[in-house]
This record gives C-alpha cells, structure tokens and sequence, in this order.
C-alpha cells in the first residue's frame, strides 16, 4: 500500500461530459474515496445510499454513499468509484488538514 498525489478527471457515470479535475492523494490501500459534497452536486452525482465510517481521528460518522468515474493521471482507461459526500464537518477533522481535501481509494 502508499500514498502519492495525482490528478484525477471525476465524471458522472452516465454523462461523463459532467466532470471536473482536482489533484487528489491516491492511497492504494483504501476503500472509498472522499469528494467534497459541492464538487459531486455540480456534476449531478447523486447519493445510492449511506455507509458508516470510523474517521482517523476515533469519531464516527455516518455520510452518503454515490459511484463516479475516475480517470487518474498516468493510468489508462475510466475507474467505477465509491464516494463519500465530503462534508464541511468532516474537513474540519485534524486527518483532513494533513492530507488535503480531495482523497482517492481507487
């Protein structure tokens, strides 16, 4: 497993013209990948449900659940991803402010 930063494309699934492009830790080890809420609205990602977490910092938290695709920089083809709604909340845990504000689990 390791960490490392990337550009990454995170389009709608079903209108990949919707998509934006942000600079994200990648970490090859993890399971979802965590996007701002605002971020996912703006290119109609909508939530499929919710999934419980335990944050890094002992909290635990519930928060929703959508699938985006990602195209990471230097890696070929289109990623199906889950993502959690990134929210102001969490963004404020001290895990947050070490890492940035986009973290992909791809």
């Amino acid at each position: 497993m390791g960490m490392f930063k990337k550009r990454v494309r995170v389009s709608n699934s079903s209108k990949q013209e919707e998509f934006f492009e942000e600079e994200f830790w990648v970490d090859t080890g993890a399971l979802y990948s965590f996007v701002p809420e605002d971020y996912l609205k703006k290119i109609n990602i909508e939530p499929v449900g919710t999934r419980s977490l335990i944050l890094a910092d002992g909290r635990q938290d519930t928060r929703l659940l959508g699938f985006c695709n990602f195209q990471i920089e230097s890696l070929e083809g289109i990623i199906p991803c889950p993502v959690i709604f990134w929210t102001t909340e969490l963004a404020l845990s001290p895990w947050r402010n070490s890492v940035g504000k986009f973290w992909c689990g791809c």
